[in-house]
């Protein structure tokens, strides 16, 4: 046998044996790119699950501050409401210890009159608005001690007493005499200089 014969006898016995292992080839790799496809989908899929469970923890978690916001202003409201309540519940003690002391103070105010605790309260710091004093000046303490730790407790109770009480008290009087401004906490710094120079100048005079 030629060495002709031998290469055609050795393509011819190769030959299908090479196409068949270009057939395998050919499906495994289609077979690979099949899984591969396959765990692609599968890591979208993850990726889409992790996202909606990142989502539903943001919105649990937007609820749960929503939650104690309203807690928080409920427990808030709650203790304005009790302050309020025990403020208005000790009023009516500390006007009539005013009231008894305007008897020896001021019996011009009392005498021969029935008043209610509240109207004596009113008409004394009216009236010691008339002879120059308020409730920062230096000298109502010294002049007028039965009535300075009173009237410096019913400040401390001012903000949260109720508006009826208030107003009963008069209001914008009584203000004006415990020194309570309120609307200044609200005004530029300039507008509260001024104010202040000018209560200092009402003073000095």
């Amino acid at each position: 046998m030629t060495l002709n014969e031998v290469g055609d006898f050795l393509a011819g016995s190769f030959a299908p044996l090479a196409f068949i292992w270009l057939a395998f080839a050919v499906v495994l790799q289609s077979l690979e790119l099949s899984l591969q496809r396959r765990e692609l989908e599968l890591s979208r899929n993850v990726a889409n699950e992790s996202k909606d469970a990142i989502r539903a923890q943001a919105e649990e978690a937007r609820r749960s501050a929503d939650y104690f916001d309203v807690q928080t202003k409920l427990m808030e409201a709650q203790k304005d409401r009790e302050e309020r309540e025990e403020a208005n519940d000790e009023l009516p003690g500390l006007c009539v210890q005013i009231r008894e002391a305007a008897k020896n103070a001021f019996p011009v105010i009392t005498a021969g009159r029935s008043l209610h605790e509240y109207d004596v309260v009113r008409e004394v710091a009216e009236h010691l608005l008339t002879l120059g004093y308020d409730l920062e000046g230096p000298a109502f303490p010294q002049d007028y001690p039965d009535f300075s730790d009173k009237f410096v407790r019913l400040r401390e109770l001012w903000p949260v007493l109720g508006q009826s009480a208030k107003i009963h008290l008069g209001m914008f009087q009584m203000e004006e005499f415990l020194c309570y401004r309120e609307a200044e906490r609200n005004r530029p710094d300039g507008d509260k200089s001024e104010t202040s120079s000018q209560s200092s100048g009402m003073g000095a005079e």
